[in-house]
């Protein structure tokens, strides 16, 4: 059986690929920053504590450390303009949306408008964008289940860290978010980023407490729904097949309206592959992105 720190080293192994094959494919206007030397990270410190600021509860430097140094960017796909990733992205600006885990706060629909402390420096939120999101659906703004949802958190240091220009917008959905209100938030979604040169970024893992053998052939039914874009089969899903129908059902949404793109599964893992070792529950990981044909 793997452990809790275990299945983040993987979340975050399964972000790194995500980063390093799309990072600066995205827009050409993106500063983004490539793997320093070994070492450099050590002597990187917090800058002190703005209490307005939210804090990275998830990051693990050395977990960190290591998945940077595996991989290295690739400049195969050149307008990026949505992708999934695991918890724990990538233009101008990045909406990120994921799973409310705990369904905590009063609301379907939560985010922030306060920044990040990174060791890196300060990931701002965008407020503007934030707020114009909020004029369109009832977002119910609360820092602490941001702070505390790791679909969003355990993303925060390599958005700063390889794009260290770009602004957040993040979002997260209960799972009880409605089937229109997920294909709305899309459609708005969609307006927004192109408009703000942003990408929308979907934060979920897939199978869940399944072997190996039944995880694949669930992830198997759950991809071919999103390359079909079946969103009414993905709202019918639980935890067998993916952890948050309605952030993929948002992004399936949001890329309808960009022409003439391509689907592209860059990775596809699971947590007993990548630890090497037998488990009777795993997690499957898909990495995929939205490639604007240009």
């Amino acid at each position: 059986m793997f452990d809790f720190k275990q299945k983040k080293s993987i979340k975050l192994f399964a972000l790194a690929v995500f980063l390093l094959i799309s990072g600066g494919l995205l827009a050409k206007n993106i500063n983004v920053k490539r793997p320093i030397e070994k070492g450099a990270l050590e002597e990187s410190t917090y800058e002190r504590r703005n209490e307005k600021l939210l804090y990275l509860k998830y990051y693990q430097q050395q977990a960190f450390e290591k998945s940077v140094y595996k991989i290295r960017p690739n400049q195969l796909y050149k307008n990026v303009r949505g992708g999934v990733v695991s918890h724990h992205l990538l233009v101008g600006r990045i909406i990120l949306v994921g799973p409310n885990h705990k369904m905590r706060g009063r609301n379907e629909i939560c985010s922030t408008s306060e920044s990040w402390q990174t060791p890196y420096g300060v990931q701002e939120a965008n407020k503007e964008l934030i707020k114009s999101i909020g004029k369109k659906v009832r977002l119910y703004e609360d820092s602490e289940i941001i702070e505390d949802e790791h679909s969003v958190a355990g993303l925060i240091p390599y958005i700063k860290y390889y794009m260290p220009d770009v602004k957040l917008v993040p979002i997260v959905l209960k799972g009880n978010y409605e089937y229109s209100s997920s294909t709305k938030l899309g459609e708005i979604l969609r307006e927004l980023a192109m408009q703000e040169n942003a990408i929308i970024v979907a934060s979920v893992d897939f199978s869940h407490y399944l072997t190996l053998k039944k995880a694949e052939e669930m992830d198997g039914i759950t991809i071919r729904a999103i390359k079909e874009n079946n969103k009414e089969l993905i709202c019918t899903m639980g935890n067998d097949n993916l952890d948050s129908p309605p952030s993929i059902i948002t992004l399936l949404s949001a890329m309808e309206g960009v022409e003439e793109k391509k689907l592209v599964v860059l990775q596809h893992s699971n947590s007993e592959k990548i630890l090497g070792q037998k488990l009777e529950k795993t997690t499957s990981y898909f990495t995929i992105l939205w490639d604007q044909i240009k």
